[in-house]
């Protein structure tokens, strides 16, 4: 707790970039499918993805794993309340329109990338249900983009692909640039 009270004092220049990270997959593949270990991949890709944050000099509010609307909602206005300066969007699995909408409606209009990665640095030798899984967010990811095209379409999202290290690294660019304009937006210029 000292920390947190630090970090709000700290001058908002000298802070690191404050990040949300929305980790993403539906439910009722592990509950309704017998996937039970698609959960835990799922975990397990996410720590991944917060561990390369991190290093990369970020601050984290993390979600976890976010698997309902309810969740999805209780995320948006998490992060808003933390006024990040940046949310990220990781699809673990498929993640359904509905789930992005509620997010998108508590988290308000703040910056949002969509990062468009998997777990998966490769195809495994012995590619199991639980691979293939872990690979659905890709479907969503694309999904998603001309969904916000009709149902949000003043929306804007940024948008990062690759395997983990690189979509951490473009991430973490984008968090700096979304600080800086926020820190910008305090003062009056001319």
């Amino acid at each position: 707790m000292e920390n947190e009270g630090l970090r709000k004092k700290m001058s908002p220049a000298l802070r690191k970039p404050r990040v949300g990270l929305f980790v993403g997959a539906m439910e009722w593949y592990w509950t309704m499918t017998g996937m039970e270990k698609l959960r835990q991949a799922v975990v397990a890709d996410a720590r991944r993805l917060s561990e390369l944050l991190t290093a990369a000099g970020l601050e984290l509010i993390d979600s976890g794993l976010v698997a309902s609307h309810q969740e999805s909602a209780a995320a948006g206005n998490r992060f808003r309340e933390e006024k990040v300066d940046l949310a990220v969007f990781y699809h673990g699995t498929y993640v359904d329109d509905k789930m992005t909408f509620a997010f998108l409606e508590e988290y308000g209009d703040g910056p949002l990338i969509l990062a468009h990665t998997q777990g998966l640095d490769s195809i495994p030798e012995e590619f199991t249900l639980i691979d293939y899984a872990r690979c659905w967010g890709n479907n969503s990811s694309v999904q998603i983009i001309s969904t916000a095209k009709r149902m949000a379409p003043n929306r804007h999202i940024g948008y990062v692909f690759g395997h983990m290290p690189q979509a951490a690294t473009q991430i973490a660019s984008y968090a700096r640039a979304a600080k800086a304009i926020s820190n910008m937006r305090r003062y009056k210029i001319a």
